[in-house]
């Protein structure tokens, strides 16, 4: 793992053994963090708890993705080499085994 990088991850008491997984990790490498949540409380409030942590402990950019590998983690070189040019890339799913690399300037300076 990039030693500049911090990998939090928001668990919804999945039962997918994700907190298992990233606790085993997170207990060798202190750049892994897990936040597990009691119940399910849906994929909305995971991003906004995760969103809301990342601000306050001042990370400088955000990748979301899906622990069950439906969003590719070999796409996350190409979108951090974006990130001084855009204010958000999205990597879309485009059927069910490929993915794109679609950059998008969500705003302008004018």
């Amino acid at each position: 793992m990039d030693d500049r990088l911090d990998v939090l991850v928001v668990d919804d008491s999945s039962p997918d053994l994700t907190a298992v997984a990233v606790r085993e990790i997170e207990c060798c490498t202190p750049r892994v963090r897990l936040i597990q949540r009691a119940r399910k409380m849906g994929l909305g409030s995971a991003y906004v708890l995760g969103f809301e942590t990342a601000l306050r402990e001042g990370f400088g950019t955000v990748c979301t993705m899906d622990a069950d590998l439906s969003h590719d983690p070999n796409y996350l070189v190409d979108m951090l080499k974006l990130q001084g040019d855009y204010d958000v890339v999205i990597c879309e799913a485009r059927g069910t085994s490929r993915s794109s690399l679609r950059p998008r300037r969500t705003s302008t300076l004018v």
